[in-house]
């Protein structure tokens, strides 16, 4: 009996350990995985920024072009249309760089929360093996039911459930 339970505290503090191990390492990939999801995060944003100013180079372009065309590439209208394009562009950009923002942020919150489930599964395996240093609880043998016989007699016994 004295073999089983130091066999059974034995491999628990196995699996213990190798618990914690596996809980770092979890919560490391996590982390990592936050940080290489913000890096193409950012990489995406940044071509789209590209693309924003390249599609409103263009249409500015076509704009002024329309306008000399027209023999009034100095009129209000054509530096109105250009000046719209350049505004819109400042909103694309501001609106690129508010999601990049949020998503850097998010990234920041799903690590920590990540961090944070890594450090309660290790409390809850600390704890779990902090029953190896409790004292036994008394082993107690149940009583078996009483036994009757029947009414018919002939030794026959019956146990009651």
């Amino acid at each position: 009996m004295a073999v089983e339970v130091i066999l059974a505290d034995i491999f628990t503090i196995i699996g213990t350990v190798v618990s914690i191990f596996g809980q770092l390492k979890a919560s490391s990939a996590s982390e990592k995985a936050v940080k290489a999801q913000q890096k193409a995060d950012a990489i995406k944003q940044q071509r789209e920024r590209r693309q924003a100013v390249r599609e409103a180079r263009i249409k500015r372009a076509q704009i002024i072009q329309s306008g000399a065309n027209q023999g009034a590439a100095t009129s209000s209208a054509v530096g109105g249309g250009a000046g719209s394009i350049t505004s819109q562009l400042s909103g694309t950009i501001s609106f690129l760089d508010q999601v990049g923002t949020q998503n850097r942020l998010a990234g920041t919150y799903e690590s920590r929360a990540n961090r944070w489930r890594s450090i309660a599964g290790l409390g809850e395996t600390i704890f779990s093996a902090g029953s190896l240093f409790r004292s036994p609880a008394p082993t107690t043998t149940t009583p078996k039911p009483p036994t009757t016989t029947s009414g018919g007699g002939g030794g026959f016994t019956q146990r009651m459930s």
